[in-house]
């Protein structure tokens, strides 16, 4: 009996794919890549203000 999920995450007992795989199997390929797209969207945002965050501790270091 398998104890891990393709991904590497522990199985619960009686499953074959762990919750995130089991939700990503059910996803239509639009569904996909609509993730995808706004996953990369929210990284960019997030990698913005990551760069504004270190301008502005810069700034008030001086």
């Amino acid at each position: 009996m398998q104890t891990k999920c393709i991904c590497g995450r522990e199985l619960e007992h009686g499953k074959s794919l762990c919750y995130i795989c089991e939700t990503l199997a059910l996803l239509k390929p639009e569904d996909c890549d609509k993730y995808i797209e706004i996953k990369r969207r929210c990284d960019g945002v997030k990698n913005i203000n990551d760069i504004k965050d270190k301008r502005q501790n810069h700034n008030q270091s001086k």
